[in-house]
């Protein structure tokens, strides 16, 4: 009967050396109601694409207007048509131009950098001392941009 006794008292303490506790069950819960709880919050807003697609673009249009700028303001001779900017200065002929659902930009007529996405129109149009472009996101979201000449052209 004391061997039993001994058996059964070595088998208890092992399982419960083994188990969980009342406190680990209580951690353990508790860390699936937080995850539980923040999961549905995080895949809002993994899937709300507008909100990072409308950043991205006035992120975009904003490096955009630096660099027409500071292009713009640099350049020798500046032409505008309907759909294009064409600037000369430096022995270099930069093109700025719709294409497709983008504004790319060329130099002398070689390569294809693509400084805005996603655009449906692109409107250029030319003031006293100045050019003004204004393009629409796809979105339908509309950004315009004056640019005054340093000198007169």
């Amino acid at each position: 009967m004391k061997a039993t006794i001994k058996r059964t008292a070595k088998n208890a303490l092992m399982l419960n050396e083994r188990g969980f506790t009342m406190l680990e069950m209580i951690t353990s819960l508790a860390t699936m109601l937080v995850i539980a709880t923040i999961f549905p919050m995080g895949i809002k807003l993994f899937l709300a694409d507008g909100i990072y697609e409308q950043g991205l673009w006035r992120m975009e249009w904003e490096l955009f207007s630096i660099q027409a700028k500071k292009e713009i303001q640099n350049a020798e001779t500046v032409s505008v048509q309907a759909d294009r900017i064409v600037l000369q200065g430096d022995g270099k002929t930069v093109l700025y131009e719709k294409y497709g659902n983008s504004i790319r930009r060329r130099v002398d007529n070689e390569g294809h950098e693509i400084l805005l996405q996603n655009i449906s129109s692109l409107k250029l149009g030319e003031f006293e001392g100045g050019v003004e472009i204004f393009a629409v996101h796809l979105s339908g979201s509309g950004r315009s941009l004056r640019i005054q000449y340093f000198i007169q052209k």
